[in-house]
């Protein structure tokens, strides 16, 4: 039987096997992706934890709220920059259905001068039938908090799916700037079906 260390146990002198066994029942209970353990970004997090002169908690609930503050962080500085910045940006809306039969969509927004992207938020459909009203009156604050910070948004990227025609059909009343632009991954899927 495989059991896995405790606290006491994992500050005394450990073997590399122990080390790498608590790596491998954290992967197989958790079902981490074996790129998480080539990932740079998550080898230096290691290090750095193990480095600290100082004891550092770690939590979901923690990382959950540094992951908030620097998406709080990264947007504020898109918008500092791209408020003052010449280029357009492109408004990004997928979604998909959860676990729990809710409708969840994503928003991106995209500079494509300089080939970025950037998380903006989720949205959670839980109660209502999602129809274009139902997203139109979702999406019109974020749209119109964007325009108030001064970025220059001109288009509306989403999938071939008949409720995005609806929805943008809907945003164009409101916006007329706004361009259509179909997802190109989506376009290429469906002419691949075929």
């Amino acid at each position: 039987e495989i059991k896995q260390m405790t606290i006491e146990e994992s500050f005394e002198p450990i073997s590399e096997s122990s080390v790498l066994r608590q790596f491998v029942l954290a992967k197989a209970i958790h079902s981490l992706p074996f790129s998480l353990f080539d990932s740079s970004v998550f080898l230096d997090a290691l290090r750095l934890y193990s480095q600290s002169k100082q004891k550092i908690q770690i939590s979901g609930h923690i990382i959950r709220r540094e992951m908030e503050n620097l998406h709080t962080q990264i947007k504020s500085n898109f918008i500092k920059i791209q408020s003052k910045s010449d280029s357009t940006v492109l408004f990004a809306y997928d979604g998909w259905t959860n676990v729990r039969k809710n409708k969840v969509s994503n928003i991106c927004i995209i500079n494509p001068s300089i080939g970025e992207s950037y998380f903006w938020t989720t949205i959670e459909n839980e109660l209502e039938r999602n129809r274009a009203d139902w997203n139109f009156g979702v999406l019109k604050p974020i749209i119109d908090d964007l325009l108030e910070k001064g970025i220059k948004l001109v288009g509306f990227v989403a999938d071939n799916e008949p409720l995005n025609y609806a929805i943008f059909k809907k945003l164009t009343l409101e916006y007329s700037f706004l361009l259509h632009i179909p997802c190109s991954t989506h376009s290429i899927q469906i002419a691949i079906k075929k």
